[in-house]
């Protein structure tokens, strides 16, 4: 019997009555035909096969993890995860993050997604994950927080600012330098290697995963740029940017992704200036917004009281859930402000 039987033995993995009979299988390439027809249902316009090929096949923290419930041969209902690494306390932790939670809306309200959650969560404590986390919309929070017993931390808290007029130059320019590369390369990676261990809970941004998450992107373009010190030629933070359209057709400008180099040299004020100054000229003459994650409450604070950014709650939430029986404990997940989170931890950004 494989894993997949082994868990469904168990008591507290009793099948939904009214799905009794149907195949419950870890995904095969055999199902992907149906899992886009599944997708276009209840996810109309999303998911394309090189979208698909991209989040799930080539994430460099290993293969996605999948189970499907088919009503002979239709998919009636899958959930994934997909594998992630996080420094905690300066351990590497490995954990998943919670993407796709679909169910066709014949079979709804029935107990298929949490069923389907609770099985993936077993397979992936067995391989050896102490947590999944992810980002519910409001139309699952209710679920991952009720039933699945997620923590959940509430809305994602976006700064936010209109940008027109002259930009101000700004004397700190004189120290500092960007730069806008293609890739991530070995002088990033030795940047990172200096610094990954110094914050309470962050996602190992080696080369390999930054590069695949913004470089090989099926569609989204986004810009890379680092900052260095002049004098030095020493790299002080990266961050990425990217433009988007919202719904109303206003084009905005996101800071996706942002790290500044950690230690008693570091100047976050003078570094983070530098990062805001230069992504609004990237931004003004096509966006009349930028905002981002601000994951550090210092700058935050710099952000809302200097800058005149303004905070506003909402989706996705936020939230985790850590494994039971793990073998290592890990005490301060359940700290929102431990976790070193920006737009990019979330894979719709």
């Amino acid at each position: 019997m494989n894993i997949l039987g082994k868990i469904l033995e168990k008591k507290e993995f009793s099948i939904p009555q009214k799905i009794e009979g149907f195949i419950i299988k870890f995904y095969e390439e055999s199902d992907f035909k149906e899992l886009m027809n599944l997708y276009e249902i209840v996810f109309p316009g999303f998911m394309s096969k090189e979208l698909w090929l991209w989040k799930n096949m080539k994430n460099p923290f290993g293969p996605f993890i999948t189970i499907v419930i088919k009503d002979r041969e239709k998919i009636i209902a899958a959930y994934s995860v997909s594998p992630r690494e996080f420094f905690i306390k300066g351990k590497v932790i490995p954990c998943v993050l919670s993407l796709d939670t679909m169910t066709h809306p014949n079979y709804q309200k029935i107990g298929i997604s949490t069923f389907l959650a609770k099985l993936t969560y077993e397979y992936a404590k067995l391989n050896g994950f102490y947590f999944v986390y992810g980002f519910p919309n409001n139309n699952s929070i209710y679920m991952f927080e009720k039933k699945l017993d997620w923590i959940n931390f509430g809305q994602s808290e976006l700064l936010i600012k209109n940008i027109s007029g002259k930009i101000k130059q700004i004397d700190i320019l004189k120290k500092y330098s960007v730069h806008e590369i293609r890739n991530f390369n070995n002088e990033y990676e030795n940047f990172w290697e200096k610094n990954c261990r110094n914050l309470p809970i962050i996602i190992n941004k080696k080369k390999d995963y930054l590069n695949w998450r913004y470089v090989e992107h099926p569609f989204v373009r986004y810009r890379i740029f680092l900052v260095k010190l002049i004098k030095t030629r020493e790299i002080v933070s990266y961050f990425v940017l990217k433009t988007y359209t919202d719904k109303n057709e206003i084009r905005g400008g996101h800071i996706v992704d942002i790290f500044i180099r950690t230690g008693i040299y570091n100047n976050r004020k003078e570094i983070f200036k530098i990062i805001e100054n230069h992504s609004r000229k990237e931004f003004q003459e096509k966006c009349s917004k930028i905002s981002f994650w601000m994951p550090d409450n210092y700058l935050k604070n710099l952000s809302l009281k200097k800058l005149k950014y303004k905070l506003v709650k909402t989706d996705p939430f936020f939230g985790f859930k850590l494994f039971k029986n793990c073998t290592y404990k890990i005490s301060n997940l359940n700290t929102l402000s431990d976790w070193y989170i920006t737009m990019a931890n979330d894979d719709v950004f």
